[in-house]
């Protein structure tokens, strides 16, 4: 329903946000772990939140430009996750809305900044690939297969962040993880994203893996991604020295979530597909959990007390 009364700035930086929550939180979750991971379960305090913030600001502003451009594809899409969002109901004003992306790129950058020249370098780009995901001479989102390596490539890049923010550098473990991580989105997003958005993608002259292959193919390329986690488990058990912990966990909640993807693949039902979209996003969360998990020491941690 479109509303004509918009709110103020507080007032649209409160529903712009909560818009896009979902991501606001994947995002930051990504970055807050790799500070987890990095300070293998106790990091230092204060470059952790600067990075969780810092995520957090960068994240707002390059989603809300992305739903600047692409307004009159959202005001004519079906999905269910995007016909309330406040820019398509009228209720949030253009004009607010790029003040909200300014203010946000300048503090998000701006933190990371402070932290150390890694982890700026890193936000910095994560924030001109996904400028110029949506921006419109260049629109990566219209190019076949770069779009979903870009989307995938967000999360891990907010991984890094968190890793380098106290680490001040990048490492082998954490590109390992982010790779893998990376990877596991990239067979997800076709089945569990863009296949929410096949009619105003195709109108607007977009070209997405989710429009091109069949629904069989991507619920192939789904059922591998819990194959890749288990795989990504083994590598860190044997190569980088993990926990067990790490593939026993990890093993459980793939076979969990094969069987949930399982049930979807005969036939495309929305409601369905979109229970398993927030199974998949939990499943991912909790794998980089499993990675922390493997990097921890039980044995030190149970003679401290």
């Amino acid at each position: 329903m479109i509303k004509t009364e918009t709110l103020g700035l507080l007032g649209s930086l409160k529903k712009l946000a909560k818009s896009r929550i979902s991501m606001l939180f994947a995002f930051t979750a990504s970055a807050a772990l790799g500070t987890l991971i990095a300070g293998k379960g106790f990091p230092p305090i204060i470059p952790t939140i600067l990075a969780i913030v810092s995520t957090l600001f960068i994240t707002l502003s390059v989603y809300l430009y992305n739903d600047i451009i692409d307004l009159e594809m959202d005001k004519e899409s079906k999905s269910i996750n995007k016909e309330d969002r406040p820019l398509v109901t009228g209720e949030v004003s253009v004009k607010n809305t790029v003040i909200i992306i300014a203010v946000s790129s300048i503090i998000g950058l701006s933190i990371s900044w402070l932290i150390n020249p890694v982890t700026f370098v890193i936000a910095l780009s994560y924030w001109v690939i996904f400028a110029l995901y949506s921006f419109p001479s260049i629109r990566f989102k219209r190019i076949f297969v770069v779009k979903t390596l870009i989307t995938s490539l967000g999360p891990a890049l907010t991984l890094l962040l968190g890793m380098s923010s106290v680490l001040g550098k990048v490492y082998p473990l954490g590109l390992f993880t982010a790779f893998i991580q990376w990877g596991f989105l990239f067979l997800m997003l076709p089945s569990l994203a863009d296949s929410f958005d096949l009619e105003e993608d195709s109108k607007y002259g977009m070209k997405t893996m989710g429009m091109v292959f069949s629904w069989k193919t991507k619920t192939r390329m789904l059922l591998f991604a819990p194959i890749l986690a288990t795989i990504a488990s083994l590598i860190g058990l044997y190569v980088f020295n993990l926990s067990p912990v790490f593939p026993v966990l990890s093993v459980a909640s793939s076979v969990l979530f094969g069987k949930s993807i399982i049930k979807i693949m005969n036939e495309y039902q929305e409601e369905e597909v979109w229970k398993v979209r927030k199974l998949g996003f939990i499943y991912y969360d909790l794998n980089l959990i499993f990675v922390l998990l493997g990097t921890l020491n039980f044995g030190s941690m149970l003679a401290l007390f």
